[in-house]
């Protein structure tokens, strides 16, 4: 009984792929793939649309596909010419008795990257959000039209900010300030955005002012949460570090000092700054002045010595004179 269940399933299985005239009737694919490409969404049979993204340079794409019945005819496969934008592609898949069932393939070919240059090195503009980096602040995601491409980025209302992401040449993603100018009257503007966090405050970090570098402070790389920063020391192994940012919470921009082995930071009082400045200026009065009073002594004492020197020249000839006369009445 069992095997003749089997047997009976078999034929009605078989005669529902079969037209009347015996011509099989299975119009679907076994599998689709383009070369290099992954598609979205996966592959299914029942599935038809489908669709891919390729970087700009990419001018050809490569079609394969595989009909689930091997007397299927497909056509729409091989390599086709792509151009920037977006490119449909049909893959028709007809069956021994005629019946047709259409995939589409949409290509989406990216459009020119955007570069962006920064004293002479070349960023490349992140047009994709999930590149971003995470920003653990408070901000809204917002996007930019940048040459005619939209742009993912972040706003910081507290700051009036607004971050895009670059990409540097070894593949390196940091988050820049973006400032654009009205009527392109100037270039538009990057500086890299990086944020300074203790237990008490986060500091968005900015350039140091010159006018505020206290005398006798170098410059020095430091790195702060794991990040490089610019910062002024008295000496390179010093604990302290003075960096220079704007205080999120108050939006005040302070000179600021940071303890390298408690990892905290603390306004820095400019007073002290200018105190130092002032005890510097007098130290420097002080030394200018022990040089000048170096040189008159020393002019002084040249002076002596010449005098000196003149009373024993003229003393020894007077002596050499007498002797003369002596021997001459000899």
């Amino acid at each position: 009984k069992s095997s003749s269940r089997s047997s009976s399933s078999s034929s009605k299985s078989s005669a529902a792929n079969k037209t009347e005239d015996n011509k099989a009737n299975t119009a679907t694919l076994k599998s689709l793939s383009v070369d290099g490409q992954e598609l979205s969404p996966k592959f299914d049979a029942n599935v038809t649309d489908y669709s891919i993204t390729v970087p700009n340079d990419v001018a050809k794409i490569n079609i394969k596909a595989t009909p689930t019945d091997s007397k299927a005819k497909i056509a729409g496969v091989g390599e086709h010419a792509v151009k920037e934008g977006e490119n449909k592609f049909e893959i028709k898949v007809t069956a021994e008795n005629g019946d047709v069932k259409t995939y589409t393939l949409k290509v989406t070919v990216d459009k020119k990257p955007i570069i962006v240059k920064i004293k002479g090195k070349e960023y490349t503009l992140i047009k994709n959000k999930e590149e971003l980096p995470e920003l653990n602040l408070e901000h809204e995601d917002i996007t930019l039209t940048l040459e005619e491409q939209e742009v993912p980025a972040y706003r910081i209302d507290k700051l009036n900010y607004v971050l895009v992401g670059l990409k540097d040449s070894e593949g390196k993603i940091n988050l820049y300030k973006f400032k654009a100018y009205k009527d392109n009257k100037k270039p538009d503007e990057y500086t890299l955005f990086k944020q300074v966090n203790s237990k008490a405050l986060t500091i968005i970090y900015l350039d140091f002012p010159k006018k505020l570098i206290p005398s006798g402070y170098k410059k020095y790389a430091e790195e702060i949460n794991g990040d490089k920063v610019i910062v002024y020391k008295s000496s390179k192994n010093s604990r302290y570090s003075l960096i220079y940012g704007i205080n999120l919470e108050t939006g005040k921009k302070n000179v600021y000092k940071y303890d390298t082995k408690e990892g905290t930071i603390q306004i820095y009082d400019t007073s002290e700054l200018k105190q130092l400045d002032k005890k510097m200026e007098i130290m420097k009065a002080i030394i200018l002045g022990l040089i000048g009073l170096a040189g008159l002594l020393l002019i002084i004492i040249i002076i002596v010595i010449a005098t000196r020197n003149r009373k024993i020249k003229k003393a020894l000839r007077k002596y050499a004179e007498k002797l003369k006369i002596r021997q001459e009445a000899q």
